[in-house]
């Protein structure tokens, strides 16, 4: 398996990490490569490969290095490890390890859509991201995608196969204990808890979260909100809390390892991302029970309890009035449960579908 990194709140690691914890791994050798390894490794998830008989390889962002050095680095790994299956889940920058992986004579290469937008402020770097990716989908001969429209955003009308951002689900499951202990030991014991996991990018539009909030909070000042993660607009996020007068209503809490334990102390959690494929985040939300309101320029494939909602992204009254107006109650564990396992989010038996997949591959590349 091929990855950007094994850090915190990253979406796509956890995704390879939620399946690479559950698999048969008497009957597969999985190892993952590491295509950004200068930006910081997540040593827990290292270690857990590495335990689990994996290898982890650490390889330099290719955008940062010596490009000529890297490509052959890459052409040498691929002609002296011989994998039945390449599987990348990075697209533009996937294409040197999909095509090295072919000309060494991988007859599996597996691309992986998980978003569905080549996002880029450059417009040279959006290009090039173009590039790339047709060449990646050109060297790659498996489509795989974690939701239709993702899958659709990056293959067309080609066939892709979805494979679900299944979890732990118990590992989710509300526990009343956790909640009065974390929610004691943030001290927001008597607040309504508003939730936001990810990345500080432009892609989770924290301005637009801030302006959210801030509308609820002048209704009730009695909210707080929760902002897990990091990024590189952190700085800029923190200058617009003081900007808005919101210092003592949001806490920042950074990466964060205990996010399921966390999801018990909220009671609402917001995801107005401009994009995404199908967030791991929103299904780990719903399954602690946890009303949730997602933009609509998220696939409605993630909605599996009742109580989520899609608000226009551009519509600051909309999302305002949509959450005040709801009950916003978090739900049983025993409806939570049901409603996962029925939408194919129990990584038990989703990790099973993906090792048929696999197998079913090999034996026809024999």
């Amino acid at each position: 398996m091929i990855v950007d990194n094994l850090n915190k709140c990253d979406g796509i690691a956890s995704y390879v990490m939620n399946y690479y914890k559950k698999f048969n791994l008497e009957k597969f050798q999985i190892d993952v490569l590491v295509s950004k390894s200068d930006n910081g490794v997540y040593d827990e998830y290292k270690d857990t490969i590495e335990n689990l008989g994996g290898k982890v390889i650490l390889r330099h962002n290719i955008k940062n290095s010596d490009i000529v050095k890297e490509i052959k680095n890459i052409k040498k790994f691929f002609e002296e490890n011989k994998y039945d299956i390449v599987h990348s889940h990075i697209i533009n920058v996937g294409y040197f390890y999909l095509k090295y992986a072919r000309l060494s004579g991988v007859k599996i290469r597996i691309l992986h859509s998980h978003s569905t937008y080549l996002w880029s402020k450059n417009i040279f770097n959006y290009i090039r991201n173009l590039i790339f990716t047709f060449l990646a989908k050109y060297n790659a001969n498996y489509n795989f995608a974690c939701s239709k429209l993702a899958g659709e955003a990056l293959f067309g009308k080609k066939q892709f196969t979805i494979i679900k951002n299944a979890i732990n689900l118990e590992k989710y499951k509300f526990n009343n204990e956790i909640r009065e202990k974390y929610r004691k030991d943030l001290n927001i014991e008597n607040n309504v808890v508003y939730g936001h996991i990810g990345r500080f990018n432009v892609q989770k539009n924290h301005i637009f979260l801030l302006k959210v909030f801030e509308e609820i909070n002048r209704d009730n000042k009695n909210s707080k909100l929760l902002l897990i993660g990091k990024g590189e607009l952190q700085k800029e996020i923190q200058e617009e809390i003081k900007k808005r007068k919101l210092e003592n209503s949001v806490i920042i809490l950074g990466e964060r390892e205990d996010v399921n334990n966390l999801l018990q102390a909220i009671d609402i959690f917001l995801l107005p991302s401009l994009f995404e494929g199908l967030p791991i985040v929103g299904i780990e939300a719903q399954a602690a029970g946890l009303p949730c309101y997602f933009s609509n320029t998220i696939t409605d494939e993630v909605r599996i309890l009742e109580t989520s909602k899609f608000i226009d992204i551009d519509n600051l009254d909309k999302w305002r009035n949509t959450i005040l107006k709801n009950k916003n109650k978090r739900l049983e564990n025993n409806d939570v449960k049901e409603n996962m396992v029925n939408a194919g989010y129990d990584i038990n038996k989703e990790v099973k579908v993906l090792e048929k997949i696999y197998e079913e591959m090999i034996m026809g590349n024999n």
